[in-house]
């Protein structure tokens, strides 16, 4: 296939998975350079980036620990990285510190803000949804942005994208993106369904703490050990520690029409005791919800 046939847009690129899917149909004839990952939104009225080269997708590791500190840092072996590629012509983009409004320096991670003829201005007849996702920067009154929601940095130009703003959890001051810890959790237990994880922060005694849902078909026995594998890769390859972790039927998790993850209302549904959970060692459903602590 020619290069930039296949464009991936939505979720923040995984190198694993698209080194899966080149090779699952390599024989077929794809090549790697096909595969573009971009980055897109409905306020956009074009492709914000995604340039088509047979050099992508681009890759970089990173230091894990300096990322949850909010930098990104160049560091053999580290976290890959996929860069959604550089910005479109007419777009205008920078990495803001929300709370300050100001620009974020090359490598810093804040949210994705967004200008240009392609992109939205306002939303119409609802100004409390424009204050909330319009903003301009400190210092530059009249240059109004469309805040994305979507964290990431700037890099030699890449636009590299960690997660969203709201699914963001906060542990001891570090960052923890919810797509590593679902991401791990799948790998050590493949069983798992796509989208069948879903991590969040839950509050414990004044403070942010890890919790993880996890889809499960029928017949997988001894839940047990997988989740021990899954608890001992997280806290070796993140240092995070699930303070809450539930089992549920596979297809219990919200999801959208597409199959995104609804990670906010699985937090309410888990908070709430609203998902029926199953037994570590039979696989069967428990009633009420019970959580392996």
């Amino acid at each position: 296939l020619w290069p930039g046939a296949a464009r991936l847009e939505g979720e923040p690129p995984q190198a694993e998975v698209i080194e899966r899917f080149v090779e699952r149909f390599r024989p077929r004839g794809l090549v790697r350079g096909a595969i573009t990952p971009s980055y897109g939104l409905t306020e956009g009225t074009g492709t914000v980036t995604g340039e088509v080269s047979l050099a992508r997708p681009r890759t970089l590791q990173v230091d894990p620990q300096r990322l949850a500190s909010g930098t990104l840092s160049a560091s053999a072996g580290g976290r890959t990285l996929v860069s959604n590629g550089r910005f479109s012509a007419g777009v205008r983009a920078v990495i803001a510190d929300p709370a300050t409004r100001t620009a974020c320096a090359p490598g810093a991670i804040g949210e994705l803000w967004l200008r240009g003829d392609t992109i939205a201005t306002h939303y119409v007849a609802d100004p409390a949804l424009v204050s909330e996702r319009f903003a301009e920067l400190a210092g530059a009154p009249g240059e109004r942005y469309l805040r994305t929601g979507d964290l990431g940095a700037l890099l030699d130009g890449e636009l590299y994208l960690t997660g969203r703003a709201h699914d963001l959890i906060i542990v001891r001051g570090e960052n923890v993106f919810p797509d590593d810890i679902e991401l791990i959790a799948r790998q050590s237990a493949p069983f798992i369904p796509a989208s069948g994880a879903a991590a969040f922060g839950i509050p414990l005694d004044g403070s942010e703490v890890v919790a993880l849902v996890l889809e499960v078909p029928e017949g997988v026995a001894d839940l047990s050990a997988s989740l021990d594998a899954i608890r001992g890769a997280l806290v070796r390859r993140l240092g995070v520690r699930i303070a809450r972790l539930a089992c549920v039927r596979e297809g219990a998790l919200p999801k959208t029409p597409i199959g995104k993850l609804k990670r906010s209302e699985a937090r309410r549904m888990l908070l709430d005791g609203a998902f029926a959970t199953l037994d570590l060692e039979s696989n069967a459903k428990v009633e009420p919800s019970i959580e392996m602590q």
